[in-house]
């Protein structure tokens, strides 16, 4: 039995972001009250409530970084690639 695929681009169907990482060395920009995803996070559970690290308001302002809500996916695209999870809060 043949079955045909079609092929479909990502970006049709959803929101694609890049985010990034706030400064490590910026201490003010660490231990505040929002969690922020990591790979070592995607190893834990396929959705996520708790992060090993959380990030201030003002390192997510002043970063490249986005708030990303309850549901949507992240997918891995650095060093460990296509690794998925699902945001269970706000992060």
């Amino acid at each position: 039995m043949k079955t045909e695929f079609e092929s479909v681009l990502l970006g049709d169907y959803s929101d694609i972001i890049l985010g990034g990482t706030p400064k490590t060395k910026e201490p003010s920009y660490w231990d505040g009250e929002i969690p922020w995803a990591s790979v070592v996070d995607f190893n834990v559970t396929k959705k996520l409530y708790n992060t090993e690290k959380q990030i201030t308001e003002k390192g997510l302002n002043e970063s490249n970084t986005k708030l990303l809500n309850i549901g949507d996916i992240i997918i891995s695209a650095r060093g460990t690639v296509g690794k998925t999870v699902v945001c269970g809060v706000p992060m």
